[in-house]
């Protein structure tokens, strides 16, 4: 049984030092390893896709999943979520479509991974999916994790697949005996250009060779990874009060949400939080 190994600073500058893409602990034998990251702007959040959080009042996924056992009483719980995000998918690319924005095609059974760039797009934009996001660089997800005002430490989520299981996949750990699999999955960057500047993919965990829906794919990634030999969750935490230092510290390196997600309102939150740094020098006060 593996431990996600825990690091944790009190130092925005050693925080960033250690998360540097060059840094050795990413490279065997000068390759870089197949890490992926993901920031957490309040480091006690789960590894769970956005449609598999629970919430004190029913989601808006949850609330149609609902309905449609309500109209099909022999699909199961696991089987309606499907279902579910399948239908808005459908329904987004229609509106968008409606108001001439291309974002590919919808899928026509009851599969969201079927058309997976509009799922990728989809959640990109706020739906409710079983995806998880990543990044490929550990400074853009240090950046994400420093944008939040929660009052508890921040940190960034260090995965390498190859050491998840065997190479992503957990044998035989479901009730009939079926095996569950960790799948990295990048999607086409054309109609989403954000993803290019975030060096993005995405993980989801699906059953292998099962014989009925089993809920243990929505289980919390880092509780999974129980089940797995090796090591493959690091955990870096930095303390709350490094957080305003860190989100300058990689501004100075051209990385806020400003830049990896750039319109104006991002701007305009990026250019208040900087003027809010104790150490900020107003400009029209003079020296």
């Amino acid at each position: 049984m593996a431990k996600v190994d825990t690091i944790e600073f009190d130092d925005a500058r050693a925080y960033l030092d250690y998360l540097r893409p060059s840094a050795d602990r990413w490279w065997s034998n000068n390759n870089r390893i197949d890490y992926v990251f993901r920031g957490h702007s309040n480091e006690q959040y789960r590894l769970v896709p956005r449609a598999f959080r629970k919430a004190e009042k029913p989601s808006e996924l949850q609330r149609l999943a609902t309905r449609i056992m309500a109209a099909a009483p022999d699909l199961d719980e696991v089987s309606a979520y499907q279902y579910a995000i399948t239908e808005v998918m459908m329904s987004f690319a229609a509106v968008a479509k409606s108001v001439g924005i291309d974002v590919g095609t919808a899928p026509n059974v009851p599969s969201p991974y079927q058309s997976f760039e509009l799922l990728a797009l989809f959640q990109h934009y706020g739906g409710e999916t079983s995806l998880l996001d990543w990044t490929r660089s550990p400074l853009v997800a240090a950046t994400f994790a420093a944008e939040g005002d929660d009052s508890t430490a921040i940190c960034v989520w260090a995965l390498n697949k190859s050491t998840f299981g065997l190479n992503g996949s957990l044998e035989h750990i479901r009730t009939d005996g079926a095996s569950v699999e960790l799948v990295l999955q990048d999607a086409p960057i054309e109609r989403n250009p954000y993803l290019f500047a975030q060096s993005g993919t995405f993980t989801y965990v699906q059953s292998r060779n099962h014989s009925k829906t089993d809920k243990i794919d929505w289980e919390p990634l880092e509780r999974l990874h129980d089940y797995s030999a090796a090591c493959a969750l690091t955990k870096i935490v930095l303390t709350r009060s490094e957080v305003p230092r860190l989100r300058e510290l990689l501004f100075r390196e051209s990385l806020s949400k400003a830049h990896l997600m750039p319109d104006l309102g991002n701007s305009v939150r990026v250019a208040i939080q900087r003027c809010l740094l104790p150490e900020y020098s107003f400009s029209l006060l003079g020296p």
